[in-house]
């Protein structure tokens, strides 16, 4: 769903826009909802089932997108694109924390990567089949397709919430960070917005912290070099 905005979203706007700011400003709508929406859905996400999130989120998928299809042309139109990005862009992330939920700490790398996989999948096939159906029907058939998307993993959520072992107790979810600081210590290192002793912190252990000042030579080695002997 959301790789298919991101492709096929432009030349839906460009359909039923009259200039290239009708465009414009139909992105801006759907990556700003998503941009707002991001903190407040992860928040909640922390704080109930992962689960009960998701399946919330893809049914207001079904519905937003149901209503960016029936509102074109229309003043609604940008607010209904709002909330389509609202509840579709963290999808992504909050499956991610609910894949992390249920793995342990040296399985995370792999499954992080088999989810990124299958997300990148998902977005370079759907618009390939997805602007099929624009080209067959109408570009409307674009949010239909997301509607019944949405619909299809709505039913897959709710056969999985009904599994009481799949269930993660809130203070076992997994606290997330930007990043791990021993994936990259010298860019953690030489970001200014870090702390001054950032640098060290991330050093290796027994590796010369460059915080540090150089040591003073000893008295030994600030004597001169003896002379050559006489003959």
């Amino acid at each position: 769903m959301v790789g298919s905005f991101w492709a096929l979203g432009a030349v839906f706007a460009r359909r039923y826009g009259q200039s290239v700011t009708d465009v414009t400003w139909f992105m801006t709508a759907g990556i700003a909802g998503g941009a707002l929406f991001q903190y407040p859905i992860g928040w909640l996400s922390d704080h109930v089932d992962r689960r009960h999130v998701l399946l919330a989120l893809s049914l207001l998928a079904v519905v937003t997108s149901a209503a960016v299809a029936l509102t074109v042309r229309t003043e609604l139109h940008l607010l209904t694109v709002f909330l389509f990005g609202a509840v579709t862009m963290p999808l992504y992330a909050i499956s991610l924390a609910t894949a992390a939920d249920n793995s342990s700490a040296e399985e995370f790398v792999e499954i992080g990567t088999s989810v990124l996989m299958l997300n990148a999948l998902g977005a370079a096939s759907a618009p390939v089949m997805l602007g099929q159906l624009m080209s067959l029907f109408d570009a409307t058939a674009l949010f239909w397709a997301f509607a019944a998307l949405g619909a299809l993993f709505a039913v897959y959520l709710a056969v999985q919430t009904r599994d009481s072992n799949q269930i993660v107790a809130i203070e076992d979810h997994v606290p997330f960070s930007a990043a791990a600081s021993e994936a990259a210590p010298t860019g953690f290192g030489l970001d200014p917005r870090g702390p001054e002793d950032a640098v060290g912190d991330l050093q290796p252990a027994g590796a010369m912290d460059i915080n540090e000042p150089a040591a003073e030579p000893s008295p030994e080695s600030e004597a001169e070099p003896p002379g050559p002997e006489p003959h």
